[in-house]
């Protein structure tokens, strides 16, 4: 039997409080670019950004550009198209898609 208990209790907008990190969070690109040229030093320095699906890509690359990096790379564009490495494992996928070839030939 299932048990269904607190089913539907699913918060769509989490919060959590962390004391003592009081205006550590940032929302919004502008803010967050602000921040990033607040704390500039001299030298180098490398930003990862990592986006949840969703996320106007063109846009936050419009802000990081504000940055005038030496290089700015979109891990997007260096991606295998996923029809090649389809073909390239072919002998490994199967239609289920959890286990595929549980042992090979």
């Amino acid at each position: 039997m299932i048990n269904r208990e607190g089913y539907g209790n699913y918060d769509l907008h989490p919060y959590k409080e962390i004391k003592g990190y009081e205006g550590h969070a940032l929302e919004g690109g502008c803010a967050v670019l602000a921040q990033l040229k607040a704390e500039e030093k001299a030298g180098k320095r490398v930003i990862v950004c990592d986006f949840y699906p969703g996320v106007d890509r063109e846009e936050a690359a419009g802000l990081l550009k504000q940055l005038e990096p030496a290089l700015l790379i979109d891990a997007d564009a260096c991606a295998v198209p996923e029809e090649e490495l389809t073909a390239q494992w072919k002998d490994y996928l199967t239609d289920d898609r959890v286990f595929g070839v549980m042992c090979h030939k």
